[in-house]
């Protein structure tokens, strides 16, 4: 729930705090960042109901990934987080093992699950990304004429991969509507107030890092 678009987030990682952060893991941890902005795209719920406000989500299983944060957060907006193998999910739902799934629209239109599910609440409560990193040993050792090729490729991927996430998003709901599928915009403020719980129970998470990164956002 931290960004509402994609160029929100493009624009924190070029900020002085994410850079700062960024020279720390190289300097404390030897880690080398090569990219942090290969985008997939938000992620929402995805279910045979509308979904508004948490409280719709009462009394339903959705299934999520095994990672813990996704549980979390599925749980902290009021759903019953379900962990189960995507192999496993569009067969779950159709026998009503569980009420829906959430995930990205760009997945929603390769599969399955348009073909069990019929609303999308806009809750975007994750942005998919995906950093690249190389140890700092390793990178120092390769010559400098290729790491400037590398780092550029990995930049001009990036912003190309961005592009093509925003430029095909529209072409996706249009298609995924003419199957049937209805799109909703929700309650965001109720339930970005519920999931704020969540970033207390990550662990490793540097004490204040959500409040610094909506003061960037908000500059």
């Amino acid at each position: 729930f931290l960004y509402s678009d994609i160029d929100q987030y493009s624009k924190v990682i070029q900020s002085d705090l994410v850079k700062d952060m960024v020279k720390k893991a190289e300097e404390e941890k030897g880690i080398k960042v090569l990219a942090l902005d290969y985008v997939f795209g938000f992620r929402n719920m995805m279910t045979n109901k509308k979904i508004v406000e948490p409280e719709d989500l009462a009394g339903m299983k959705i299934r999520t990934p095994g990672s813990q944060i996704f549980i979390d957060t599925i749980n902290s907006m009021g759903a019953t987080a379900t962990p189960m193998a995507f192999s496993e999910t569009i067969s779950a739902v159709q026998q009503g093992v569980v009420d829906g799934l959430e995930g990205t629209v760009d997945a929603m239109t390769a599969n399955g699950s348009a073909e069990v599910v019929k609303n999308v609440g806009l809750t975007k409560h994750f942005l998919g990304t995906c950093g690249v990193y190389i140890s700092k040993e390793v990178f120092d050792s390769i010559p400098a004429e290729y790491q400037t090729i590398m780092q550029e490729e990995f930049d001009k991927n990036a912003k190309e991969m961005i592009e093509l996430v925003k430029t095909n998003y529209d072409s996706q709901v249009k298609s995924l509507e003419e199957k049937g599928i209805e799109f909703n915009e929700v309650d965001l403020p109720k339930f970005k107030e519920r999931a704020k719980s969540v970033f207390d129970k990550m662990e490793g998470i540097t004490p204040g890092i959500y409040e610094k990164l909506v003061e960037e956002i908000e500059k």
